[in-house]
């Protein structure tokens, strides 16, 4: 078999309107994200040791406890953690099914369907029967949080995800995503996503882990081509 050629930098932009409320909470939480450069590249070798998520609290609109703060954006991260977990860190070789059924557990099912339509973006999918490992080398996370009555009911997690495959391709990826959620039912859901999924030239600047997420990412909309999916209510 053929080696598969290293995958394309790819841009995602997609909003789901389940309810007003989900397109008031991505209008309040856009301006509370910054900007970072958290480029990464191979360091010669094509495996790490498993890191976990940095997270951080960033801006909360509205009155909300730190404790209460802090008990939201880790739920949050329990969300992000598995869509990174099943989508990209899963334990392969594994099926493209296998990948997406599991990847997005924590969306909502219209924002779980384009996701799966966009699967070579958002996961592994497309190469999973061909991968030997996945492994991260930096995981990071700032939740924004949108509590209007002293309860936390929309957030923003910027992510960043640099991961080294082996099998057929071995390289080092960065994934960059802005995820907006909205609490339903008591339990937070991704129903709008904005992520680029970018290989890692060999020979660039080293994938720090541990360096502060305190901006995050770099990409956005204007600096990247990008395809964009509305569906509202």
């Amino acid at each position: 078999m053929q080696p598969r050629p290293p995958r394309s930098p790819r841009h995602l932009t997609v909003t789901v309107a389940t309810a007003a409320a989900g397109l008031v909470l991505a209008g309040s939480l856009a301006a509370c994200s910054g900007d970072d450069d958290p480029d990464g590249g191979p360091d010669g070798s094509t495996s790490a040791a498993p890191v976990p998520t940095t997270m951080r609290v960033g801006k909360v609109t509205g009155r909300l406890a730190p404790a209460q703060s802090k008990q939201a954006a880790a739920a949050v991260q329990k969300v992000v953690d598995g869509w990174l977990d099943a989508a990209y860190l899963g334990d392969y070789p594994s099926s493209a099914d296998e990948v997406t059924t599991a990847a997005f557990a924590g969306f909502t099912p219209r924002a779980a369907a384009l996701a799966k339509r966009q699967a070579g973006l958002m996961s592994n999918a497309e190469v999973a029967d061909q991968l030997e490992s996945a492994t991260a080398v930096r995981r990071q996370l700032r939740v924004d949080l949108l509590a209007p009555k002293g309860r936390a009911v929309g957030a923003r997690a910027d992510v960043i995800l640099a991961y080294d495959t082996t099998g057929d391709s071995d390289e080092r990826r960065r994934v960059a995503a802005h995820l907006d959620l909205v609490l339903v039912k008591g339990e937070w859901q991704v129903f709008a996503f904005d992520v680029t999924n970018t290989p890692i030239p060999a020979g660039g600047a080293s994938a720090v882990p541990g360096e502060s997420p305190s901006e995050t990412p770099s990409e956005t909309p204007s600096e990247t081509p990008s395809e964009t999916s509305e569906d509202e209510q």
